[in-house]
């Protein structure tokens, strides 16, 4: 009776960290849902919307 209580508090344990999602960042979700726009009306923002400057904005939040 003595150890039921600890295998079922480890049980617990074991079910609540198989069952815990990883933490996603919800800025750097919605900032790339954002950023998929069409290119060809935008005019002088074009270099802002490329591939190359998106990951640059990527690469500078994560340092952050």
């Amino acid at each position: 009776m003595k150890y039921l209580k600890y295998y079922i508090i480890i049980g617990l344990v074991m079910i609540m960290a198989g069952c815990a999602s990883s933490r996603q960042n919800p800025y750097a979700k919605k900032r790339k849902s954002n950023s998929h726009v069409s290119t060809t009306q935008l005019g002088r923002n074009k270099y802002f919307f490329s591939k190359s400057y998106q990951n640059k904005l990527k690469k500078s939040y994560k340092n952050k």
